[in-house]
């Protein structure tokens, strides 16, 4: 795979950003310390939209209480 891929619902940009191996040194650099939202900014001409019509690609999750309210 040479692309990253994002998975957009109802126009909004969502998760999971699946990427390939060749970009995780940019992934692990600081560039991505406030998220993955950087890769696909960095990378635009790489990344693929994935249409998903489930609301849990736009849920924000990111500590374990976001997870609890999810069950």
């Amino acid at each position: 795979m040479s692309r990253a891929g994002r998975s957009p619902a109802r126009a909004r940009r969502g998760h999971p950003i699946i990427f390939p191996a060749t970009l995780t040194p940019f992934v692990a650099s600081p560039a991505c310390d406030d998220g993955l939202h950087a890769l696909p900014r960095a990378f635009p001409d790489r990344v693929t939209a994935v249409e998903c019509r489930s609301p849990g690609v736009t849920t924000d999750v990111d500590t374990p209480d976001d997870y609890r309210t999810l069950a």
